[in-house]
C-alpha cells in the first residue's frame, strides 16, 4: 500500500511539472515566454507598444557575432512569441540600408501594414543597453507606399 502511494505521488508530481512546461507547438504561448525561442547567442530587446498592427509589444533577438537581428512580435490578435517571417526571418544588419520587418493587419476594415525600422546600425557596434527604432504605418506592404503615421520607440535589453 505504501509503495502504491509513493508511485501515485511521484506520478502526480511528474504530471504537475510537465504541465507547467510551455507547449511550443501550441497556437498560443503565454505572453512574455521565451522558452520556445532559440536563444543561443542572442541578446533580447523588448518594448511595450500600442501602434496599430503591433498592439502589445515588440521583441528582437540580436546576435552581434553573426550580425543578425531576429524579429518577433507579441500581440493581442495572435499572442505568440514566434518569428514573424518564419525560418527566413534573419535580418543581416550589415547588408541592409533600412533594417526592418513588417506585420499586416486590418484597421477599421482597411488593410494596413506596420513596419519596424532600425535606421542607425552603428548602435550595434557593441551590445547596446537599448535599441532605437521607429514604427511606421503604411498603406500597403510596399515600403514606398504612403506613410500614414510614425513614432520612435526604444527597445530595452531583457535581463
Amino acid at each position: 500500500m505504501r509503495l502504491l502511494i509513493i508511485v501515485l505521488s511521484i506520478f502526480a508530481v511528474g504530471s504537475c511539472c510537465r504541465s507547467s512546461q510551455p507547449d511550443c507547438a501550441a497556437d498560443e504561448i503565454a505572453y512574455g515566454t521565451l522558452d520556445c525561442i532559440k536563444k543561443e547567442g542572442y541578446t533580447f530587446y523588448q518594448a511595450d507598444v500600442n501602434f496599430y498592427c503591433f498592439n502589445r509589444s515588440v521583441l528582437l533577438g540580436l546576435d552581434i557575432e553573426k550580425k543578425v537581428l531576429k524579429p518577433y512580435y507579441i500581440n493581442t490578435y495572435n499572442p505568440v512569441n514566434r518569428e514573424v517571417m518564419g525560418s527566413l526571418s534573419d535580418i543581416f544588419y550589415n547588408s541592409c540600408f533600412y533594417c526592418g520587418y513588417n506585420i499586416e493587419c486590418t484597421i477599421n476594415n482597411s488593410y494596413k501594414v506596420t513596419w519596424l525600422l532600425i535606421e542607425d546600425k552603428e548602435q550595434f557596434s557593441t551590445i547596446p543597453a537599448v535599441i532605437k527604432a521607429k514604427l511606421v504605418l503604411k498603406e500597403s506592404v510596399d515600403f514606398f507606399s504612403n506613410t500614414l503615421e510614425e513614432t520612435d520607440i526604444i527597445l530595452n535589453k531583457r535581463s
